[in-house]
């Protein structure tokens, strides 16, 4: 209502009116002028929200709000079309002269809709602050027709009818209060019918000279008129339908705002109290089922505000309601986890781990619509609870495990798809986190590309397994050449069984024309033929399918997921878990270094497991290693043997292991460019492994123990048979072993500084290895523990009891052939029996990344003077495989990917070599 006002009519607008000429006139009225304008300075300033949150001392089944007005002004009879809507004061006004009478009026008008219709209005007060008092009283109108605050003036002026008297205080520069059964009647009226709010006129009727002054909303001192309204809000009530012809009893409602809980009543009203307030936020259910692992629910879906558009006034009810309508399935799922180390002495990382499985339930949550969520995770330690079926999640310590999960592997028996026309059977099965993950696939320590925020990394990662584990979900970043070749793909995007950390991959698809179009040659396209969100109905007959593409961004509507530890068994693990790397030579960890510890259990002097940490961060000066739960006692080794570096990085030749003791933080290395050994696995019998060391060792014998990853029985150590360089033998297991260590040693002498030539390899380690016995499982993924290999079984394949196919991370590498580079690591493709291994997919990847997570490539792409192809080492010579290379398009195309049909049992490797060279095959003798 701020007007501007020509410089020789100001004074004009804050005089209360223009007397006329007649002197004696203008003597008479000079008392009353001059008392009008005498305005004293504020003593306070009185707050401006127009919604007041109540004080603590109104009672708790009411409401109190405050409201400044939406219109003011005051209308003068001796400027009878002179507008006063900028000034900042209201003003009545009376003066009798003989026949002449000066008058000014008041007017206000309050927006009551923020008050639900309906509302029950206790108490009204209107509140003026009061520049100038009289004795008089106020006479209070209630305004008939509508008006409009700058066009209002005295000749046309609404209709007001007279109302009430208000015997108002003379006090000045102070709020003065008018408060009567009438106006909360009126305010009522006002409520329930808002097109019938036109406001107040205040005037006087003395027959004496009588005039006050208020300032007005536009009154730079901040001390407005205020309504204020106290009122109980109507009934919230909980239906099933929109009619609420099927009210709920004894749902759940839950205020987000207050974090109070409510129940319903059989006519399925909100047992309150008068509790719940404007602006709370509610969100309802009712438990439809109870299973063994979670619960299903009917909710109200998206949290709803409580306001005045919220309510509804059925036909036929004397009072209106709004209404939580529970359209939304929710189904809370209950999640056991195993830990592999004892995390008590770790609060940190306790209560980070505890937000980042909640994250993964809020990623989760927003995946499915709001229709699947975590509910009570219970997490055990030191290997306590980890071979029982009903544990979900393995948590390995390995700080750069890529995450991996069996699809619908929370079935608790071989399973065949819903739809009879799918030829899939679904197996029990883990999910597989490490203890830390981001989309580079490195430890949390090493440096990452500047602007990345990876801090959410883990949890969307597990909701991605999650998808897997719980939906039925296949990877949308694979693909199905025609020759059968799996390939990566990023084309399919909007799935979060994608890649999954970019904004446009948070949800499932629905769309049948964008899942045929860009998704489909996927495998889920592939093995199901369905979308992503027909998989899930398929397992979940009540879910909904969406209708819409928008993102859906609500959050879980309450903490619908906790997270408990259970204290184990055992010794607490040390206080602190850096450990230095004495690296020789001022070199630095490589890439390829990895950090083990192996624990005597028994506390008999023999070490049971082997627990993977991991890596050192690559390249990070001081070298270092931040291990997970090591305990007093514990034997850590670092291997860092990395033989035929990519450049720019060198050769590595280190390595150093000893027993950890308490205020002892530092490992020595020792350099030693002769230790490379190449150490291969190979299955024989369920009861036989064998293995083969290609090492020249002088003067000394070489030893070999075998860990079976699940178990803390690891075999005894054999002398290993030499014939040459090459040295040999076999492992007697108890049963058929898929995953497992192995490890390698010169039987020497060994000092804290001069460590014992060691080696550590692993195969099928961290859910990579795919056993039997698994009926029709085409596609089924074998991968490497470090994420950068996976060999894809064909389409329908099947696995007898006692049957494997896994892949070993090699130690050391095999001689390439001439004029050939080796381009990362190299990987030994096992099964057992080998037949298994004849017919699939090998895939390598080209980055530092894992699968389906690349962003952004390490390696440089190829030029056109070089090329990349898989190569495979039959045990007699290299053979170059028909390869296809796939790309990411982020930051510029790069390479990603390589894929090669396999053959068989044996040794990849991707090998760089210049395009106009021809080169022989390399035989090793």
């Amino acid at each position: 209502m701020k007007i501007l006002i020509p410089a020789n009519q100001e004074q004009q607008r804050r005089r209360p009116f223009f007397p006329p000429q007649n002197s004696a006139f203008r003597q008479a009225a000079l008392w009353i002028v001059v008392c009008f304008f005498f305005i004293a300075a504020p003593s306070s300033v009185f707050a401006q929200e127009a919604n007041v949150t109540p004080a603590a001392a109104d009672a708790p089944q009411v409401e109190t709000r405050v409201f400044r007005p939406v219109a003011d002004t005051y209308v003068d009879s001796a400027n009878p079309t002179q507008s006063f809507s900028d000034a900042d004061t209201l003003q009545i006004l009376r003066l009798i002269f003989g026949s002449t009478t000066l008058q000014q009026r008041a007017y206000l008008r309050f927006n009551l809709a923020a008050i639900p219709r309906g509302s029950s209005v206790q108490n009204v007060a209107l509140e003026l602050y009061q520049t100038v008092g009289s004795g008089n009283p106020v006479h209070v109108h209630r305004i008939a027709a509508p008006w409009n605050a700058g066009q209002t003036t005295w000749s046309n002026q609404p209709a007001a009818a007279s109302w009430d008297v208000w015997s108002a205080p003379a006090s000045t520069n102070a709020y003065i209060a008018y408060t009567s059964s009438a106006l909360t009647a009126l305010v009522q009226d006002w409520v329930n019918d808002p097109d019938a709010n036109f406001g107040l006129m205040l005037d006087t009727l003395a027959t004496t000279g009588d005039a006050r002054a208020f300032h007005s909303v536009e009154n730079p001192a901040q001390q407005p008129p205020l309504l204020r309204v106290t009122f109980q809000l109507p009934p919230v009530r909980v239906c099933d339908d929109a009619d609420c012809l099927k009210p709920v009893a004894n749902a759940e409602v839950f205020n987000a705002t207050t974090h109070q809980q409510y129940t319903t009543d059989s006519a399925g009203y909100v047992l309150d109290a008068g509790a719940i307030q404007l602006g709370d936020v509610l969100w309802a259910r009712s438990l439809d089922q109870q299973t063994a692992r979670g619960a299903l629910y009917r909710t109200s879906g998206e949290p709803q505000s409580v306001r005045a558009e919220a309510y509804v006034w059925p036909t036929g009810f004397n009072f209106p309601e709004m209404r939580l309508v529970l359209q939304r399935p929710l189904f809370v799922r209950d999640l056991q986890v195993s830990a592999q180390w004892n995390l008590e002495g770790d609060p940190a990382y306790k209560a980070a781990l505890a937000r980042r499985i909640v994250d993964a339930s809020e990623h989760f949550y927003r995946f499915t619509e709001g229709q699947f969520a975590l509910g009570e995770v219970t997490i055990y330690q030191n290997y306590e609870r980890w071979n029982d079926p009903q544990t979900d999640l393995w948590l390995y310590a390995n700080n750069a495990m890529r995450p991996l999960s069996y699809i619908k592997g929370e079935v608790n028996a071989s399973t065949p798809d819903p739809d009879p026309t799918v030829d899939f059977v679904y197996e029990p099965g883990k999910m597989y986190i490490g203890s830390h993950w981001n989309r580079y696939g490195v430890p949390p320590s090493q440096p990452l590309p500047p602007g990345v925020d990876v801090s959410r990394d883990w949890a969307a990662a597990l909701a991605h397994e999650l998808g897997h584990y719980l939906l039925g979900q296949f990877d949308a970043y694979l693909a199905v050449l025609p020759s059968g070749v799996v390939t990566e793909t990023f084309a399919c995007t909007g799935s979060a069984m994608g890649y999954v950390y970019a904004p446009e991959n948070q949800a499932f698809i629905w769309d049948s024309a964008h899942w045929s179009a860009a998704c489909g040659d996927t495998l889920g396209a592939y093995n199901l033929r369905r979308t992503e969100w027909e998989t899930i109905r398929t397992w979940f007959d009540w879910a909904q399918i969406p209708e819409s593409a928008a993102p859906y961004l609500s959050s879980l509507p309450i903490a619908l997921t906790t997270v408990s530890f259970v204290p184990p068994a055992g010794p607490a693990p040390l206080v602190n878990q850096v450990f230095q790397l004495a690296y020789q030579n001022n070199e630095l960890p490589s890439g390829e270094a990895r950090a083990f510890l192996l624990r005597d259990l028994n506390n008999d002097g023999a070490f049971d497991r082997i627990l993977d940490q991991g890596k050192p961060p690559q390249g990070v000066a001081p070298p270092q290693v931040t291990l997970t739960g090591a305990q007093a006692g514990d034997r850590l080794c670092v291997i860092d043997i990395d033989p035929h570096a990519d450049p720019p990085e060198t050769p590595r030749h280190q390595f150093g292991c000893e027993v950890i003791q308490p205020g002892d933080n530092t490992l020595a290395m020792r350099r030693d460019p002769t230790w490379a050994p190449v150490i291969q696995v190979t299955p024989i019998t369920t009861t036989q492994v064998g293995i083969s060391v290609t090492q020249p060792v002088t003067g000394a014998v070489l030893r070999a123990r075998l860990y079976p990853e699940h178990a803390a029985a690891p075999t005894a150590a054999i002398t290993l048979t030499q014939t040459g360089g090459d040295w040999s033998g076999v492992f007697s297991v108890p049963g058929v072993t898929p995953a497992a260590f192995v490890q390698v040693w010169v039987e020497e002498p060994a000092t804290a500084v001069n460590p014992r030539r060691e080696a550590i390899v692993d195969y099928g380690v961290g859910g990579g290895a795919v056993p039997g016995p698994k009926q029709k499982i085409g596609f089924a993924q074998v991968t490497s523990s470090d994420g950068k290999a996976f060999f894809l079984l064909p389409g329908g394949a099947s696995l007898k009891a006692n049957e494997f196919i896994a892949i070993q991370s090699m130690a050391g590498h095999l001689p390439t052939p001439a004029g050939a580079q080796l381009f990362g690591q190299m990987y030994r493709l096992i099964a057992l029996p080998p037949s298994l291994a004849e017919q699939g997919s090998i895939n390598l990847y080209l980055t530092d990344v894992s699968p389906g997570m690349a962003v952004q490539a390490s390696a440089a792409s190829s030029t056109a003077q070089e090329s990349r192809s898989i190569y495979f080492w039959n045990g007699a010579f290299w053979e170059k495989l028909p390869t296809v290379i796939s790309t990411v398009n982020r930051n510029g195309e790069r390479e990603a990917l390589a894929s090669a049909e396999s053959r068989g049992v044996g040794v990849y490797a991707v090998l760089t070599e210049t395009a106009t060279r021809l080169y022989l095959p390399a035989v090793m003798r």
